[in-house]
């Protein structure tokens, strides 16, 4: 993944009208996304162009349909009793605009809501039709570059068997590691929640020893110092939830 930053100025030099109101020097920022997967958790580590103190931005604006096709998806999910709906937008033309999805009787997919920001720290998924590793291209994510902290707070599980889902972002424009992730989690977990990358890798919470843990085939492990896990810029995570006690991600400022 590659990061571009930009003071406001060469902003409005490459985005022309777009953002011809922004005047201050604070930095505006570009993420390529090479994911490698059909559908991969996007992140949204930054906050509104022209915002001094924003905390939110709108998808629809911020992610770029450059490369992305006909029928490719940019939806949120949320839970509802033991049934996940997804919402959000759809495009009905190559890299064309965002367009509110409909929803078709008996579908647990959604138009989204009326205001449809995002906090810091949220991630979405994007799914693209006729993914090809070879021939379809990167996407981008740009917005303002937030110099503050952000907390998130997955949901919890509400006694179901199964393990309850969040996407969570990595909030900053530059990598972790999943190790490094870990350390950010504050509050007590539950047994065995889990943090679980888009490729795979999974750390666990290992209740007894009150500790995050690197899992291999089920079973913990050493964490490696070589292929290190980590979630690039740009991209996002699973946080499942085992149990009613969910803790909170709280990123600092950089």
């Amino acid at each position: 993944m590659k990061s571009t930053y930009l003071t406001a100025a060469a902003a409005v030099l490459v985005a022309g009208s777009a953002f011809a109101g922004v005047s201050t020097t604070n930095k505006i920022g570009r993420i390529k996304v090479d994911s490698g997967m059909a559908n991969t958790i996007i992140a949204l580590p930054f906050t509104t162009i022209g915002e001094l103190d924003s905390t939110q931005m709108n998808a629809t604006n911020y992610v770029l349909t450059t490369n992305l096709k006909t029928g490719d998806t940019l939806t949120e999910m949320s839970v509802e009793g033991s049934s996940y709906i997804w919402s959000g937008w759809t495009l009905l033309d190559d890299g064309g605009p965002w367009t509110a999805v409909t929803q078709s009787e008996g579908s647990n997919t959604r138009p989204p809501s009326a205001t449809a920001v995002f906090n810091r720290g949220r991630a979405l998924m994007l799914k693209r039709t006729g993914y090809n590793p070879t021939t379809s291209g990167p996407f981008y994510i740009i917005g303002q570059i937030a110099m503050n902290g952000c907390s998130f707070t997955p949901v919890a599980n509400s006694g179901s068997a199964r393990y309850t889902p969040t996407l969570v972002a990595n909030p900053y424009p530059h990598s972790i590691t999943l190790q490094a992730l870990c350390g950010y989690v504050t509050g007590t977990p539950s047994a065995n929640d889990q943090i679980v990358l888009g490729t795979g890798e999974t750390a666990a919470y290992d209740a007894v020893a009150a500790s995050w843990k690197y899992v291999v085939n089920a079973a913990y492990a050493e964490w490696p110092t070589t292929d290190v896990p980590t979630i690039p810029a740009g991209v996002g995570f699973w946080y499942r939830s085992k149990g009613s006690s969910v803790p909170t991600f709280t990123f600092p400022a950089e």
